[in-house]
């Protein structure tokens, strides 16, 4: 289900849901180094359950693509702080 602007009374806010991001699910096969690095999902997080084995799905996608073409890029870098 779509979700409204997290800030309603901005300038050029909308109410009806369609401005989000919602990442495409891919496939672990696409980026398999990628599986232990990406955490999540929250519920691997909190409770233990096992991470989906063959897709990323959600954030886990966004973080996996993002890493993966940023692969592609030798003088790339990524920091933590």
């Amino acid at each position: 289900l779509p979700w409204p602007d997290y800030f309603g009374k901005a300038p050029k806010a909308r109410a009806d849901g369609m401005r989000h991001i919602a990442a495409r699910p891919l496939k672990v096969a696409a980026a398999p180094e990628l599986r232990e690095l990406v955490r999540g999902p929250l519920d691997a997080d909190r409770l233990g359950t096992p991470q989906p084995e063959d897709y990323f799905v959600g954030g886990r996608a966004l973080i996996a693509r993002f890493l993966a073409a940023a692969a592609r890029f030798p003088h790339s870098a990524a920091r933590l702080n």
